[in-house]
């Protein structure tokens, strides 16, 4: 991570802080994300999350509320993800644990201009401290809470995606559609249909019977 974007002692401080207390949820994330995709590198240190990944985690955040305001957000990322956003699925253009960790630094900053407070005393942690706290962060809780996320969540499931990675990735980057110029969108939809078609997704009751 960048450590020299701060802009003071005081900021640095409260990322090392904020960071540390959720660093095993972040992490959390992170291995889930990354744990999606074969990995290009063999060392654990440089494993990487997608940039698809990132926007679910952005959508579990409940850091941007509209397409605009995810947008802005990735264009005060551009020195770690490069617009327009393309091939989100490949694990290349992805991020690392420490890049990941940069995002969320560079998006409190993003947020406190918007606020027009970037001259305001303790603006920045405070900020960084709401998007934990409105944020879903604890994802073992969240899984204990709600069963259909632990579902999703659930290793064997993960597994289907990772050994279909290329197939998929071939598939959104054929069958998306442009949205604007620089997101592209595969509806549920036609995701679902392909699943089924490709024999990916089957129904258990019917294999039963």
């Amino acid at each position: 991570m960048n450590l020299a974007l701060h802009r003071t002692d005081e900021e640095f401080n409260a990322s090392l802080s904020i960071l540390s207390i959720f660093h095993l949820d972040l992490s959390d994330h992170f291995q889930f994300y990354s744990s999606l995709q074969p990995q290009v590198f063999r060392k654990k240190q440089n494993e990487m999350m997608s940039i698809a990944g990132f926007i679910h985690f952005m959508k579990v955040m409940k850091l941007a509320s509209s397409y605009n305001e995810a947008l802005r957000i990735f264009e005060s990322l551009h020195e770690l993800i490069r617009l327009p956003l393309q091939d989100s699925l490949n694990i290349k253009n992805g991020i690392n644990y420490a890049q990941f960790l940069e995002t969320i630094v560079r998006t409190a900053y993003h947020k406190m201009e918007e606020n027009g407070e970037t001259e305001v005393d303790g603006a920045y942690k405070n900020i960084l401290e709401q998007m934990f706290n409105d944020g879903n962060i604890e994802l073992k809780k969240r899984m204990m809470e709600d069963r259909l996320i632990s579902e999703l969540y659930s290793h064997d499931n993960c597994k289907v995606f990772y050994e279909h990675a290329t197939l998929l990735a071939a598939v959104f980057t054929n069958r998306s559609v442009d949205q604007l110029e620089n997101f592209s969108e595969l509806p549920k939809e036609t995701f679902m249909q392909i699943l089924i078609e490709s024999g990916i997704l089957t129904d258990k009751q019917a294999e039963e019977t």
